[in-house]
C-alpha cells in the first residue's frame, strides 16, 4: 500500500518526495491501523533538502526526527 501511495506522490511531483514527507505517510498510516500494527517503523533516507534524516514510528503514529535509531 504504502509502496503505491510514494509512487504516485513521485509521479505526482516528477521527482522523489523528501524523507520527512515518507515518514509522515507512514505515521499516517501508522495512525490509521494503530489498532491493527505491531511494531514500529524506522524512515531514514537522504534528500537533497535536508541531507542524511532517521524518523522513528512507534505504534501510536507519533513521528519523531532523531539523529540516530535501532529497532529489534
Amino acid at each position: 500500500m504504502m509502496k503505491y501511495n510514494l509512487q504516485l506522490l513521485s509521479i505526482e511531483l516528477n521527482e522523489a518526495p523528501l524523507v520527512k514527507t515518507v515518514a509522515h505517510l507512514f505515521r499516517q498510516y501508522c495512525y490509521k491501523f494503530r489498532d491493527n500494527c505491531t511494531g514500529g517503523i524506522l524512515c531514514a533516507g537522504w534528500d537533497k533538502i535536508s541531507g542524511g534524516q532517521v524518523y522513528s514510528i512507534p505504534l501510536g503514529g507519533m513521528c519523531i526526527r532523531q539523529p540516530f535509531a535501532i529497532g529489534g
